[in-house]
């Protein structure tokens, strides 16, 4: 058996890296494409197979996976994991095509909608050449997650790295070297999301087939198989929930005007690494302890393994949401600001980014939250709030972005996460009826306060080395070098001085999760 603390490095290194060439792609695509009819139907058209990647793929399967195959390896060995896994990629598979066909027909139906602006028909195009990738995705997934079974990580967490290459290199190789014109470009760009998903699916299935799998088609019933049905179910229903609000508010945003697809995507993106690095970091420790004391009933323990989660949660995302609005210009430009996407492009992405970033510390909250009641095995409570914030983000949506357009898209997406991590809260509170003993309001004020020393040095080193270096792509580069690792930092030090209870937990848990203790 390999050593965990390899297997987080290999994870937490393979994941950072995916995140940054994810954002290095975004960034060649917006400065091939800007923020054209083009990309937004490019946009649109890539949400859909990746929502099924979220439902059938990477989320609610594999973690229901998981846990029911570890079981059969450990009973019978390879011969029952392999043929239960077998019975399972058999269904899916069959599953994942009828889906594309479904998909692909019902994309060549729509431009008998007449009077539809231009990017929908194109976005309907686009999206029955992307929609192969939604298999070939969503069984690397499956591969992925019985590699993890069987302590293999290192080819499961390289494969996502390779559809950031193959899309990247699709347009810096084909697109700048034989594309004339700007279909051509997103024609080569989706060539390139199709061969990353084939290396996608190539990698951990040729590591799966090293551990001794052999595929082969198994329709025969099994207890495990109707295991996985109930593990499975509950769980996709909050996903479907939660992949469904994002397709709502990206077609909302799809329906405005040419840009504020782009502009939404842009936002959530590079919301996503503190969300996805840190965030994970907290609620992977977290979980199992949580689990644990649910098990033995021990409400106490549970508030204070919660409270000292929610703080950690805030002590990472509040200075992370402080950063990314005090500096969303010379990030946007340092990062975007690339040949069709322009400097007007870079104005209008600022205050979107800037509403998407108050998410972060809500959305880490609604999911630590959710963890605690999947720690009491409670997964229904969870679905009805997240229907509720659904229900509310739909209609603010409509209402909001009547006013002020895609920032109201933003806004409504605000609101609703903080509804839903309110609720979430409340209903941990009542379930254990320890947390009002949770005592946060003096960590959160230390937070509070720390986090805006630190933005204000970062806000007056930004005037100021604006000052001295003036506008430009290098000045912006230098502020962002220089004023990242120093507010870092200075929060850090202001944490220390005005003594924050769980410093030491904090810096604990990051040098863990890097793999460095």
């Amino acid at each position: 058996m390999s050593h965990p603390i390899k297997n987080i490095l290999v994870v937490s290194a393979s994941t950072l890296t995916s995140r940054v060439l994810g954002l290095v792609r975004d960034s060649i695509i917006f400065s091939f494409l800007g923020t054209s009819p083009l990309n937004a139907a490019f946009l649109m058209a890539f949400t859909l197979p990746n929502l099924f990647r979220r439902l059938l793929g990477e989320g609610a399967l594999t973690s229901a996976l998981v846990p029911v195959l570890a079981e059969t390896l450990e009973k019978g060995g390879k011969p029952l994991a392999h043929t239960f896994l077998n019975a399972v990629l058999t269904r899916v598979t069959l599953l994942l095509i009828a889906l594309c066909i479904l998909g692909i027909g019902t994309l060549a139906a729509l431009p008998l909608i007449p009077n539809l602006p231009e990017r929908w028909y194109l976005a309907a195009a686009i999206g029955q050449w992307l929609m192969p990738y939604m298999p070939c995705v969503c069984l690397a997934a499956i591969f992925s997650a019985a590699l993890n079974v069987h302590h293999r990580f290192a080819m499961a967490a390289l494969a996502p790295i390779c559809l950031n290459l193959a899309m990247a290199s699709s347009l810096i190789i084909c697109g700048r070297l034989w594309a004339t014109t700007p279909w051509q470009m997103v024609a080569y760009l989706s060539g390139g999301v199709l061969v990353g998903g084939l290396f996608q699916l190539a990698l951990p299935l040729f590591a799966l087939r090293q551990v001794g799998w052999a595929p082969a088609v198994h329709f025969e019933k099994s207890p495990y198989l109707a295991e996985l049905t109930q593990l499975f179910l509950p769980s996709v229903t909050g996903a479907a929930i939660f992949q469904i609000n994002i397709l709502v508010s990206r077609l909302l945003a799809f329906s405005l005007d040419d840009a504020s697809i782009s502009l939404l995507y842009l936002g959530g993106r590079l919301i996503e690494l503190p969300l996805g690095m840190f965030t994970l970091a907290v609620v992977t420790v977290i979980f199992p302890q949580l689990a644990r004391l649910a098990a033995k009933k021990e409400g106490e323990g549970i508030a204070r393994v919660y409270g000292q989660g929610l703080r950690l949660v805030m002590a990472i995302t509040v200075p992370a949401t402080v950063g990314l609005i005090v500096l969303a210009s010379p990030i946007l430009r340092v990062l975007f600001e690339w040949g069709a996407f322009e400097a007007k492009d870079v104005a209008l992405a600022i205050p979107v980014l800037s509403l998407c970033s108050l998410g972060i510390p809500l959305y880490s909250w609604a999911t630590l939250s959710t963890r605690g009641f999947h720690a009491f095995k409670d997964t229904r409570s969870p679905v009805k709030i997240a229907v509720l914030a659904f229900v509310t983000n739909t209609l603010l949506s409509l209402i909001l972005m009547k006013l002020w357009g895609v920032c109201g898209l933003a806004l409504a997406g605000i609101l609703s996460v903080l509804l839903q991590a309110t609720c979430l809260h409340i209903g941990f509170w009542k379930k254990t009826h320890h947390l009002k003993s949770l005592h946060l309001f003096r960590p959160l004020l230390q937070i509070a306060l720390a986090s805006t020393l630190m933005g204000l040095w970062v806000y007056l080193g930004q005037r100021g080395l604006h000052t001295l270096l003036g506008e430009g792509k290098l000045s912006d580069l230098i502020i962002l070098l220089a004023l990242i690792p120093s507010g870092i930092l200075l929060y850090a030090s202001t944490l220390w001085v005005i003594r924050f209870e769980d410093l030491q937990a904090l810096r604990s848990l990051i040098f863990k999760f890097l793999g460095k203790a």
